[in-house]
């Protein structure tokens, strides 16, 4: 499973707000919301993935 949510543009979104939040202020209120998007986006990605084999 783990190879097929890394494939998914929603992983590779995830990916890149995770690099992004690192260089932001982890204090500020941009980089608390990119983080906490970061997260879902990645959660979002297990569940589609999950999703996707079921059917």
């Amino acid at each position: 499973m783990d190879k097929r949510v890394k494939k998914l543009p929603l992983m590779a979104l995830s990916t890149t707000m995770a690099e992004s939040f690192k260089e932001l202020d982890p204090d500020s209120s941009m980089g608390k919301a990119l983080e906490m998007t970061c997260a879902i986006q990645n959660q979002l990605a297990r569940i589609l993935a999950e999703f996707e084999m079921t059917l």
